[in-house]
């Protein structure tokens, strides 16, 4: 099985990367940031944004190669629900105007537990409770800015999706404040349940 894991920011796969110290990471060309961390697994950093997103999805090297892909990040809550450090997957994609996505499920043992939640892709990070109550009468439960072209992506190529997100913060006026209180702590967890469940269910090996 050939798997792709994909992310935004650097930081949010440094240990990840650390636990495969022979990877070996492709020259950067239109948009691509891809690293071999072995022969069945790639990480390609995305970049923030939607369009970030797709710029290195259309530009991905032999995309249909891979059995699955695996979205993974921090986001910042809108449900009460999901508190700092919560790791949830995502189900149901929204994206402004654009029509909702519900994203076929990928039955694995180390995710099958994990809260289900919407996902809505914004342009940039919620930090006011103007934009908080706006983004909340979309019944999302949680932002990001980077979901919905994932997903859109996949279902396109007809490669199964995993998206799960760690909660960073609560999306609002104390955004900046909690991101940097908690990022760390939040994407730490995150990698770490990739690497102590999750690759290790699907025999990644080192």
């Amino acid at each position: 099985m050939k798997i792709l894991l994909t992310h935004a920011l650097r930081s949010e796969a440094g240990l990840i990367k650390q636990h495969y110290p022979l990877s070996k990471r492709d020259k950067p060309t239109m948009g691509i940031d891809l690293t071999h961390l072995n022969g069945q697994l790639d990480i390609l950093r995305l970049g923030m944004g939607p369009e970030k997103t797709m710029t290195s999805l259309v530009n991905l090297p032999e995309a249909q190669s891979y059995d699955l892909i695996i979205h993974f990040g921090v986001s910042g809550s809108l449900s009460e629900t999901f508190g700092v450090q919560t790791i949830v997957r995502g189900q149901r994609f929204l994206y402004k105007n654009k029509p909702s996505i519900n994203l076929p499920r990928v039955n694995l043992l180390a995710t099958e537990s994990l809260p289900e939640a919407t996902f809505l892709t914004v342009l940039s990070p919620i930090t006011d409770e103007g934009s908080r109550l706006k983004a909340l009468t979309t019944g999302a439960h949680a932002v990001d800015m980077e979901s919905y072209p994932m997903v859109t992506f996949c279902m396109k190529k007809d490669i199964p999706l995993l998206s799960i997100r760690c909660i960073s913060d609560r999306a609002g006026d104390s955004t900046a404040k909690d991101f940097k209180k908690h990022y760390k702590a939040a994407a730490h967890k995150l990698q770490s349940f990739l690497l102590n469940h999750y690759l290790t269910e699907i025999k990644i090996s080192t």
